[in-house]
């Protein structure tokens, strides 16, 4: 199945509570390794070390979502900028993770993130928005109903992704 990605074209739909709060680079290496531990949906793309080699850590963002003070939703991005343009990117491969380790998955954390993502990368810092979901869609639709209610359209341009372990 070809990977997607997910870009935000409009307005979220999605309201902020006053339970939810969102961090933006203010975790550790450490502390983002201990934060992975707590996700099903964690992936080696969304290590801090695999994207330090990667992209470079200094490329590397991490946004962690809490609900009543508790982690429910992390992303790492890649942040790339063309300085002459005064335009980057922010890609968000294999997340945003939202399914909690042994819980049942929690859709309101996952509209929750993409909407502080959206806000954070595409509207506060002008970046266009990439998101490259995990593949955690079970059939229902409920996942890409989500993207969409969330300003994020599909493309499937950029085909399968190869990955050598």
């Amino acid at each position: 199945m070809p990977t997607e990605s997910m870009t935000v074209m409009h307005e979220s739909t999605a309201y902020a509570t006053s339970s939810y709060t969102t961090e933006i680079d203010q975790v550790t290496e450490h502390e983002w390794n201990g934060i992975l531990q707590g996700f099903d949906d964690a992936t080696l793309v969304q290590t801090w070390s695999y994207g330090g080699i990667r992209w470079g850590k200094r490329n590397l963002s991490h946004v962690v979502l809490k609900r009543d003070g508790r982690i429910v939703a992390a992303a790492q991005a890649i942040i790339t900028k063309v300085p002459v343009l005064d335009a980057g990117l922010a890609y968000i491969k294999m997340g945003p993770l939202w399914q909690l380790r042994n819980k049942a998955r929690d859709l309101e954390a996952l509209r929750h993130i993409l909407s502080a993502l959206r806000q954070i990368y595409a509207l506060r810092r002008g970046l266009l928005l990439r998101v490259f979901p995990s593949g955690a869609e079970d059939g229902t639709g409920d996942i890409r109903a989500l993207f969409s209610q969330e300003g994020f359209a599909r493309d499937l341009s950029i085909g399968i992704p190869k990955t050598a372990f």
